[in-house]
């Protein structure tokens, strides 16, 4: 017997030996059909096994042997990296803790052990792990590409990049560690240093798919999206079910806005791999795009499920913010921030939305940290956010800088050609463009309508060049029958949507979007027009040199404040917004018993966004209501959350919650016409009233108003002066006060401006769309004539 299983135990050995797996493994069978625990027949059939990737099978002979040979640490570190492949990472974890008790001095027992903690999401203990295991053996090459994966995890990527570094001076013939460096100087930004690192690794090994696959990506962030669509090709001709590669072609087509075809390729990759994350991850974030809410919460819930990355969380976000589920919203940026403290953006986006939710616990410290963050240049916010929690245009200017010049840090130069300056014989109209995705059922295009329809077309060509969504709405088609051209770009990336531009040869672009959702300021930093303007979207700088000028007035920017602008400043007189004087208004005005007011209460009224409502304001409104016997404040009810926040900070101001009346949105006649129900409109700071304070005096209701330092919280000053209501403009929160309870005491003195306001609203510069369309244009011509005479920009202002 004993001869027997010794002679069928060296004829397995021997086959291993020889390469001839199905030979031994006939034998190893044979000797544990004679001898069940034969230790080394055991262990020696698990190491078969284990070459043939038949984890599975490997499975219960590594459990016997390591049963048999409980103090070898050759036999538990077996079972312990089969345990890890078959998925139980935590009895793994347990049989190379033994291993490692048996012989602590083993580098391979380490780092496979580093290996599970990292799939449990263990990463310092993964990372003590492995550096254990270097200072067994220093040169690890594995160890050395392991302890820069894991680094990379915890976004310490400068510290992932020498190991990856130092990996690569260990084994310069191995393509691994130059594949690390590759993605990891992907993370730092570095993308002509990674696509040499994806290059070498290429060298070392052409047919490895995920160098192609990080090459792809590379070529995608450096804008050469037809070179990185032929990397991913590659990838998928050597690996067809490479899932990773068809997310990189979707995130190619996201990039290039063809999000339809991204859907289409985060499809493919699921097709492939139904678990990736990163593929419903980024499927959701097109189905964001576009305007595919419901399926795009879907597709983030599957990706969320297996691990909840500061990415997840962010787009997460996104899609609770585009919901209007604000509070959702909130949850999302404080789950990445707890990741992740120092993500880009996300502290600005969390604030703005915090007063969406007119959330003030704490603001003030909040605010100045994030406001010390701008400062020292770091990217924290997005520029609107700056202009909502800020009344400085100099902080305003930081955060535009740092935004514009990060999103055009990879845009090419210019490759247009220079517009050809013709003479009048041969084209005798100035070519311009309006530019904006909102030229649809939103405030941009009711206040532009008037203006398109009053250009001067013997002197203008008008375009309208758009993007995204816009809808069956009468504006929409209003505004499509009154320019002479209509440009879709929204199936194009920003390479191609300018080249489509530049080949209309625009001699004046006008961007009605500035850094508002849904801009393509990528586009207007390839400068596709000679002259490029920014007007009426965003009340500030955008702080690049890709813009020539900014249309203003004297009031939203007067001389001592035009050094915060990046661009040439253009104030047109009386004020820079143009109204549309054909604005309807409900002919039936609703009873103040249908919009829930008293009847004879005094109605302090703003219908601003939640988002403009600030604490010092606040103060002031809850002051009124206590002076103002039966008085109410009517908001607009723009989140459920908001408007029981407001009821309890009224509460803890002393005012009955009750006060607080609340107004559904609804169409634009309606709206206007309920204006009437109001006594005063009581204006917002440091970010006014804009169209909502035009809509207000159109609709017949005086304003009150406190100036502020910035373009954004000047605005109602310059709309009101330009109805010639003047004295309604506070230089004070004490005097805006102060006006606005006098008002309140005084119901001839309103009644009195009320009338003034009615008489007046026809001929008042404000609402003289045609006035205001020949002074635009006389900007336009003096920009175009520096053009065509050689001249530089240079600001001026149109006379009256």
């Amino acid at each position: 017997m004993a001869r027997s299983v010794d002679e069928a135990f060296g004829r397995a050995v021997a086959a291993l030996q020889a390469g001839r797996p199905g030979e031994a493994e006939r034998a190893f069978r044979k000797t544990l059909e004679l001898s069940p625990r034969h230790p080394a027949a055991l262990n020696l059939y698990t190491v078969l096994l284990m070459r043939l990737g038949r984890w599975a099978d490997a499975e219960p002979y590594a459990r016997r042997a390591a049963r048999e040979t409980p103090g070898s640490d050759v036999t538990l570190y077996n079972f312990g990296l089969v345990l890890k492949q078959v998925g139980k990472p935590a009895e793994a974890l347990e049989q190379l803790g033994r291993a490692l008790a048996v012989n602590p001095g083993v580098a391979d027992t380490r780092i496979t052990r580093a290996g599970v903690l990292r799939d449990l999401g263990r990463l310092d203990e993964a990372l003590a792990e492995i550096d254990a295991a270097l200072a067994l053996e220093s040169a690890r090459t594995d160890a050395l590409v392991a302890r820069g994966g894991m680094l990379g995890q915890l976004g310490r990527f400068s510290e992932a990049l020498a190991a990856y570094e130092q990996a690569a001076a260990a084994k310069p013939d191995a393509p691994e560690p130059w594949l690390g460096c590759g993605k990891t100087l992907g993370e730092l930004k570095r993308h002509d240093e990674a696509l040499a690192a994806f290059d070498r690794a290429l060298s070392l090994r052409p047919d490895l798919p995920e160098a192609l696959q990080g090459r792809g990506t590379t070529l995608a962030a450096l804008g050469r999206f037809a070179e990185a669509l032929a990397a991913f090709d590659q990838a998928l001709a050597r690996t067809p079910d490479l899932a990773e590669a068809w997310v990189g072609i979707g995130d190619v087509f996201s990039e290039q806005r063809f999000y339809e075809r991204a859907v289409a390729a985060y499809d493919g990759a699921l097709a492939r791999d139904p678990g990736l994350a990163r593929a419903w991850l980024h499927r959701a974030r097109a189905l964001l795009a576009l305007g595919r809410f419901a399926e795009a919460r879907e597709a983030w819930g599957r990706a969320a499920v297996p691990a909840a990355t500061v990415e997840t969380w962010v787009v997460g976000a996104d899609i609770a913010s585009a919901s209007r589920d604000f509070a959702g919203a909130l949850a999302a940026f404080d789950a990445a921030l707890a990741i992740d403290p120092d993500l880009e953006l996300v502290p600005g986006a969390r604030l703005q939305t915090r007063l969406q939710l007119c959330d003030w616990t704490n603001l003030d410290a909040e605010v100045a940290r994030l406001l010390a963050a701008v400062r020292d240049g770091r990217r924290v916010a997005q520029p609107f956010n700056i202009l909502v929690l800020s009344a400085s245009p100099a902080d305003q200017r930081r955060c535009a800088e740092i935004y514009a010049n990060d999103m055009t840090a990879t845009v090419a130069p210019p490759q247009r050609r220079e517009p050809q300056w013709r003479d009048s014989q041969h084209r005798d109209r100035i070519r311009i463009a309006y530019a904006s995705a909102d030229l649809r059922d939103h405030p941009t295009a009711y206040l532009t309508a008037g203006l398109f329809e009053h250009h001067d077309r013997s002197r203008f060509e008008v375009i309208a060049i758009v993007w995204g969504e816009r809808g069956g709405f009468d504006i929409a088609r209003r505004i499509d029958a009154a320019v002479d051209r209509i440009v879709d770009i929204g199936r194009h990336g920003d390479a191609e949507a300018a080249a489509l531009i530049a080949a209309l040869d625009i001699d004046i672009l006008v961007d009605l979007m500035g850094f508002t959702e849904g801009h393509r300021f990528p586009v207007l930093a390839r400068r596709p027009a000679a002259i490029q303007v920014t007007y009426l979207g965003f009340p500030g700088t955008l702080g690049s040199d890709c813009i020539d000028y900014l249309v203003a007035d004297p009031v939203v920017i007067p001389d001592a404040q035009r050094h915060h602008y990046a661009e040439h400043v253009i104030r047109l007189p009386y004020c820079y917004q143009v109204n549309d004087n054909r604005r309807a208004i409900a002919a039936q005005t609703p009873s103040r018993s249908d919009c829930g007011l008293p009847d004879d209460a005094f109605v302090f009224c703003c219908f601003n966004s939640s988002f403009k409502i600030q604490p010092a304001v606040f103060d002031v409104w809850m002051r009124l209501l206590a002076v103002v016997e039966g008085s109410v404040l009517w908001l607009l009810d723009d989140d459920p959350v908001a408007r029981d926040n407001l009821q309890r900070e009224a509460q803890a101001r002393g005012v009955d919650a009750d006060r607080l009346v609340f107004a559904p949105r609804c169409p634009l006649p309606a709206h206007l016409a309920r204006h009437r129900l109001a006594d005063l409109f009581v204006d917002t700071m440091p970010y006014n009233a804009h169209t909502t304070a035009s809509d207000a005096l159109w609709s017949g209701l005086p304003v009150v108003t406190c100036e502020g330092t910035a373009f954004a919280g000047r605005v109602c000053a310059s709309l009101l002066r330009a109805v010639s209501l003047p004295e309604l403009v506070a230089a004070s929160l004490v005097e805006y006060e102060a006006t606005a309870l006098a008002l309140a005491a005084d119901r001839g003195r309103l009644a009195a401006l009320r009338a003034r306001l009615g008489e007046t609203r026809e001929t008042a510069p404000l609402f003289d769309t045609a006035r205001f369309a020949r002074h635009i244009e006389a900007a336009y011509r003096e920009m175009w004539r520096r053009r065509r005479d050689g001249e530089p920009p240079a600001g001026f202002d149109v006379p009256a």
